[in-house]
């Protein structure tokens, strides 16, 4: 095998080793934005500083040090740099590839259940495979998008917003058709309020345009509140299920979720853009 196969090999049996499969391209994800972001290197205290991960920090430390040896990522004393981000992200998909090809099929991930569970919980082994984590999900199906991602949640945090920050940036820079929409029940709420001034501060000034946010047009008038927590990319796949987006409903407490198929995508995003015309949900502006 060629140098590359050896390391897409390393790469597939520390994710089955550890069952962190499901986090392969979300790492993708972060490593782009770390190219992006930390031009000098990052460390992995900026790694776990993101808020995106509760995995054994050997793991990691593992996994980069793979790339180190694939030349893709260079270590100077405490710091990793990627130094080809094309490359890296190319085998990445290679791997994630193998890894689903590895699947039995009737664990495919679109059959699957989702969830957030705390990593004290009492769990037994054979029900793990049924699941893939929610936060994992929702970053393999944003980085696939193509024209537009929908979020329809009534609670976002900036904390939640960190962990969607690296694939937002990572979309915004390469992906320059998709925009993003979010639905909130109440910009008026603190949390609400917090989380959206922390994402358009992170997000370059010429891209705003891209992201918009709607709330109902009369937030008084309890009829037009939500519960439902959605995702929806391009029409074609989705989230739904019990978690916010805030990195506790995501990673720290115990919340389910199915993945969406296309029809049921298709709906819900047909769904909220008549709310939009019909001006049940209007858009606010951020200064």
């Amino acid at each position: 095998m060629d140098n590359q196969s050896v390391n897409v090999v390393r790469i597939v049996q520390l994710a089955q080793k550890y069952q962190v499969e499901s986090h392969i391209m979300r790492w993708a994800g972060l490593l782009r934005f770390f190219a992006y972001a930390f031009p000098g290197g990052f460390m992995l205290k900026d790694w776990h500083a993101l808020g995106l991960e509760t995995l054994d920090g050997d793991i990691v430390r593992g996994f980069l040090h793979i790339l180190v040896d694939a030349n893709y990522v260079c270590k100077e004393q405490q710091r990793f740099k990627v130094v080809d981000d094309d490359g890296l992200q190319r085998m990445l998909e290679l791997v994630n590839i193998v890894l689903r090809i590895n699947e039995p099929l009737n664990e495919a991930h679109e059959s699957r259940m989702l969830w957030s569970i705390p990593s004290n919980a009492n769990v037994p082994s054979s029900v793990v495979s049924s699941f893939q984590y929610i936060n994992s999900w929702i970053i393999q199906i944003a980085q696939r998008a193509i024209q537009r991602i929908l979020f329809v949640s009534p609670y976002y945090t900036e904390s939640g917003m960190r962990v969607l920050e690296p694939t937002i940036l990572a979309l915004l820079r390469n992906r320059p058709n998709v925009s993003i929409q979010f639905v909130v029940s109440d910009l008026a709420q603190e949390a609400n309020s917090k989380a959206f001034r922390y994402l358009f501060g992170v997000i370059d000034h010429f891209h705003h345009n891209r992201i918009s946010v709607y709330q109902p047009s009369n937030v008084i008038n309890e009829s037009l509140w939500f519960h439902a927590k959605f995702m929806v990319v391009d029409g074609k796949s989705g989230y739904l299920g019990s978690a916010n987006f805030s990195k506790r409903a995501l990673d720290d407490q115990f919340e389910l979720g199915v993945p969406l198929n296309g029809h049921q995508a298709e709906t819900l995003g047909k769904l909220v853009d008549y709310w939009m015309e019909c001006g049940n949900l209007v858009q606010y502006s951020f200064p």
